[in-house]
């Protein structure tokens, strides 16, 4: 095919492409956060007030120094820091390499965040340094019942 007649195509398999529904970002970089959407568990007794958070992989920073993840969960009515927490051990992990994802639960008042949808927003926060080469990703969200709790 001559590039006179591929070039109508190629334009019009980039507009296509421009108009295909954005992704979720679930790759966290300093600077640039990842999003999941909250899967709600209710049950029949009780409403989710527990979210469960996953990071299926991590690489520390170039230099070393310690990065921390913000997790917010962004709903209805508005923005709620969930915590701060930081990877333990500081080393690399993911589960393509079949290491065992990180899980954080963090207790959320529901009636004050309202009943959804929900996202989470993982961000990374440089302890001390710039944080380059930090990277963290984003696996299943899920808001539960607090664990323990006769639901």
């Amino acid at each position: 095919m001559s590039l006179r007649r591929a070039l109508p195509i190629l334009a019009a398999l980039s507009v296509l492409g421009a108009c295909a529904p954005a992704r979720a970002q679930t790759v966290a970089l300093v600077g640039r956060p990842a999003l999941a959407a909250a899967a709600i568990e209710d049950s029949p007794h009780c409403a989710a007030d527990y979210v469960v958070v996953t990071v299926t992989a991590f690489s520390p920073a170039a230099d070393g120094r310690p990065v921390q993840l913000v997790f917010a969960l962004v709903g209805p009515r508005g923005e709620t820091e969930l915590g701060r927490p930081s990877i333990f051990p500081h080393a690399p992990f993911s589960e393509v390499a079949h290491d065992p994802a990180q899980r954080f639960g963090f207790r959320i008042d529901r009636a004050a965040v309202g009943d959804g949808p929900f996202t989470v927003r993982m961000t990374l926060n440089p302890v001390s340094g710039g944080g380059a080469g930090a990277s963290a990703s984003l696996g299943q969200v899920h808001l539960k019942a607090a664990p323990g709790e006769d639901c």
